[in-house]
């Protein structure tokens, strides 16, 4: 494996192989690393050939060559190592026929030799041929086993536009591009390294990792609703502790006719749960499924002050939680035909639990209005005397 040095010695030794080709082909002509640039008119006849690394891109055979890299604790695996292919531009200056004979000269020495092996990449950086900027490179930096293959690539016109086109106002010059694969590059980083194995034992056992479909219901309303049923593959049976939310106690369940029962615990807060399936024997686990957990509204609102300084006070269950997002929704009852307001009051999140919400209602329009409350996207319900009836509760009236 190659360091992160190897992408410059690719270069410098693709350099110094094109300074013996343009020895060969027009002595004296100098080889420059970089990108194209105009040149002078004093500069303009003067033989050269020009290389420019224009891009770089992950080698798609390798892409996961190092995976897995890292634990889920984050602790290295083994190096993380990265696959990648250089493409390159090699333009050619000179007067008259200079640039055509240059061309020839390179595309043939490259047919012929189409790898930059160890030993090549050697003697091409000891030859540099006058090659500025890589003096301090070494062959050491990439890896001695696995050459690098040099590939003439095809482009359209339209494409050798586009390429073109990046270089502003530098005017088109007789190129040819070339692509270099594949240099893996090693991190320096080290992996932890783990205790040999001292025996190898396997054994056969049915897989019965519970399996998740349906949650009954989805909504449940907090202090109301006090259980759930889970339905799936391998749910209905013993030994299975449930587990809400992430990083919360087993909770014991029950199998029955209809599914998994699972009680709900006291402290859910409102909002957007998960709960999974645990078979400690096992140590099998089921992957989370959602549910909704709707807050309640405890009593009858209030109004606190008078006018522009009133307030709205909601006592909630559960308690809020620290972070917790909540909004107050107010949908006025319609009276005398006139058009309802609605509203929507937020209130920012608090660092502390809370039992009660209190949320200003400067510019609410009076009247009766019924009320809801929204923590993290789940809202509390509205009850009406009858189904298919208006909504009659919980309301307050705003003076």
């Amino acid at each position: 494996m190659s360091s992160a040095r190897a992408i410059a010695v690719v270069t410098a030794a693709f350099a110094g192989v094109l300074s013996s080709v343009a020895s060969a082909a027009w002595p004296g002509t100098p080889v420059h690393v970089g990108r194209p640039e105009r040149r002078r008119d004093t500069e303009r006849d003067a033989p050269g050939i020009n290389l420019f690394l224009y891009q770089a891109s992950v080698d798609p055979t390798l892409r996961n060559l190092d995976l897995p890299t890292r634990r889920p604790d984050g602790t290295l695996i083994q190096r993380p190592l990265l696959g990648l292919d250089l493409h390159y531009l090699i333009t050619f200056h000179g007067p008259g026929y200079v640039p055509d004979l240059l061309l020839g000269q390179t595309i043939t020495t490259l047919h012929a030799r189409p790898i930059l092996s160890y030993d090549l990449i050697v003697e091409a950086l000891a030859n540099k041929g006058g090659v500025p900027g890589d003096t301090d490179l070494e062959a050491a930096d990439i890896d001695p086993v696995h050459g690098i293959h040099l590939s003439p690539m095809h482009f359209t016109l339209e494409e050798l536009s586009r390429l073109w086109s990046v270089f502003f106002q530098i005017p088109y010059i007789l190129s040819f591009a070339y692509e270099a694969t594949v240099i893996v590059l090693r991190s320096d980083d080290l992996a932890q390294p783990a205790l040999p194995v001292t025996a190898a034992r396997s054994a056969l056992a049915p897989a019965s990792v519970p399996r998740i479909e349906q949650v009954i219901p989805r909504s449940v309303e907090a202090g109301t609703d006090r259980q759930i049923v889970l339905r799936g593959q391998n749910v209905a049976r013993g030994g299975l502790g449930a587990r809400f939310n992430e990083g919360s106690d087993l909770t014991r369940t029950t199998p029955s006719e209809e599914g998994l029962i699972v009680p709900l615990p006291a402290d859910l807060p409102a909002g957007v749960a998960t709960v999974s399936l645990v078979d400690q024997a096992a140590g099998l686990t089921s992957s989370a499924s959602s549910f909704i957990v709707r807050p309640r509204i405890v009593g009858s609102p209030a109004i606190t002050g008078n006018g522009s300084a009133g307030r709205l006070r909601i006592q909630i269950a559960p308690p809020l939680g620290a972070g917790q997002q909540v909004a107050v929704l107010l949908n006025q009852v319609a009276e005398d035909g006139a058009a309802p307001a609605s509203y929507t009051i937020e209130r920012s999140a608090s660092d502390a639990a809370a039992e009660f919400v209190e949320v200003p209602l400067q510019g609410v329009r009076p009247g009766r209005y019924l009320v809801r409350i929204e923590v993290d996207q789940a809202s509390s319900r509205l009850y009406a005397p009858e189904t298919g009836q208006p909504f009659d509760r919980p309301t307050v009236n705003i003076p």
